[in-house]
């Protein structure tokens, strides 16, 4: 087994924007071993929080925070394709001091055909990912 963690920071100033950022992210893979099986598994998880101030016109922020997971996403040795597995997306955005908030959250299925379904309920989209 591989794992990998980090974290990271950034942040930018222009005369309309200021922004930072900061991020983790922690993933874990195995399957390396070529007579134990004939999948990669892969488990991890990304965080992103980002705030920002926008100073063109009426001075406004916002803070946004994004959590991808990934749950035993499977890739085949021999096709280097993904097989299954699932996750979460989790996108939170808190818009200028309490004036609106947005919260999503998102089901992944790595459907095995070279396609994911990305659910938003109630909205369904289905992406190739064809590697």
């Amino acid at each position: 087994m591989v794992s990998i963690t980090g974290s990271y920071t950034g942040n930018y100033n222009t005369s309309s924007v200021t922004s930072s950022c900061t991020g983790t992210r922690s993933y874990s893979l195995t399957g390396l071993d070529n007579n134990t099986s004939a999948e990669y598994i892969f488990n991890g998880t990304y965080t992103r929080k980002v705030t920002q101030l926008y100073k063109s016109g009426s001075v406004c922020s916002n803070t946004s925070n994004i959590t991808v997971t990934l749950t035993n996403t499977t890739v085949n040795k021999s096709t280097k394709q993904i097989t299954g597995g699932t996750g979460t997306v989790v996108i939170d955005v808190l818009l200028d001091n309490n004036n609106g908030y947005l919260n999503l959250t998102g089901n992944i299925v790595f459907n095995g055909d070279n396609t994911a379904t990305l659910t938003f309920a109630p909205q369904l989209y289905k992406y190739n990912i064809n590697l």
